[in-house]
Protein backbone atom coordinates (compact mmCIF):
# COMPACT_ATOMS: atom_id res chain seq x y z
CA UNK A 1 0.00 0.00 0.00
CA UNK A 2 1.37 3.40 -0.87
CA UNK A 3 1.64 5.93 1.91
CA UNK A 4 0.13 8.70 -0.15
CA UNK A 5 -2.19 9.03 -3.11
CA UNK A 6 -1.97 11.84 -5.63
CA UNK A 7 -5.31 12.88 -7.09
CA UNK A 8 -5.02 15.05 -10.14
CA UNK A 9 -7.88 17.46 -10.60
CA UNK A 10 -8.67 18.75 -14.04
CA UNK A 11 -11.93 20.66 -14.14
CA UNK A 12 -12.73 22.10 -17.53
CA UNK A 13 -14.43 25.40 -18.15
CA UNK A 14 -17.33 23.52 -19.72
CA UNK A 15 -17.92 21.60 -16.50
CA UNK A 16 -17.92 24.79 -14.45
CA UNK A 17 -20.34 26.52 -16.82
CA UNK A 18 -22.62 23.45 -16.86
CA UNK A 19 -22.70 23.45 -13.06
CA UNK A 20 -23.47 27.16 -12.86
CA UNK A 21 -26.15 26.91 -15.56
CA UNK A 22 -27.76 23.87 -13.94
CA UNK A 23 -27.83 25.52 -10.53
CA UNK A 24 -29.36 28.68 -11.95
CA UNK A 25 -32.00 26.72 -13.91
CA UNK A 26 -33.08 24.73 -10.84
CA UNK A 27 -33.20 27.93 -8.79
CA UNK A 28 -35.45 29.66 -11.34
CA UNK A 29 -37.71 26.60 -11.61
CA UNK A 30 -38.17 26.40 -7.83
CA UNK A 31 -38.78 30.16 -7.68
CA UNK A 32 -41.53 29.90 -10.30
CA UNK A 33 -43.20 26.96 -8.56
CA UNK A 34 -43.10 28.57 -5.12
CA UNK A 35 -44.22 32.01 -6.28
CA UNK A 36 -47.33 30.46 -7.81
CA UNK A 37 -48.03 28.60 -4.56
CA UNK A 38 -47.39 31.62 -2.31
CA UNK A 39 -49.66 33.84 -4.42
CA UNK A 40 -52.64 31.62 -3.53
CA UNK A 41 -52.19 31.98 0.24
CA UNK A 42 -54.72 34.25 1.96
CA UNK A 43 -52.60 36.11 4.50
CA UNK A 44 -55.47 37.26 6.73
CA UNK A 45 -56.80 33.73 7.13
CA UNK A 46 -53.30 32.43 7.75
CA UNK A 47 -52.72 34.94 10.56
CA UNK A 48 -56.11 34.22 12.14
CA UNK A 49 -55.30 30.52 12.26
CA UNK A 50 -52.30 31.22 14.53
CA UNK A 51 -54.38 33.00 17.16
Amino acid sequence: MPDHIDLLTDISTTSILAGITGTFAVSVLIDLLLSRKVATIDLVTSLKAVE
